[in-house]
């Protein structure tokens, strides 16, 4: 269940390299993140907490999976568009 978890996780932050950050792969700290996280959930579920280990690897998926869905343009995943620029007044 973990291991599913960390591998939809790696291929959710492949997608958001490829399809936000301009067809690049993403930085290698993104990868070592998820496999510390995924790694410190992995050492959890060997003992009687790996149902709960699994359930936080999974809200991680969910997280991320989240975090590429932008409220203004529902339809679009994975284009996040930039705020708009604040008009500065001189004074």
């Amino acid at each position: 269940m973990l291991l599913a978890a960390f591998v939809v996780e790696i291929g959710l932050i492949t997608y958001r390299g490829f399809r936000c950050a301009g067809a690049h792969l993403p930085p290698p700290a993104d990868y070592t993140g998820a496999v510390l996280i995924y790694g410190g959930l992995g050492l959890a579920a060997k003992t009687q907490a790996a149902h709960v280990a699994g359930l936080i690897g999974w809200g991680f998926v969910v997280a991320t999976a989240l975090n590429l869905w932008t409220p203004q343009h529902p339809t679009k995943v994975g284009s996040h568009s930039a705020p708009p620029a604040q008009k500065v007044h001189a004074s």
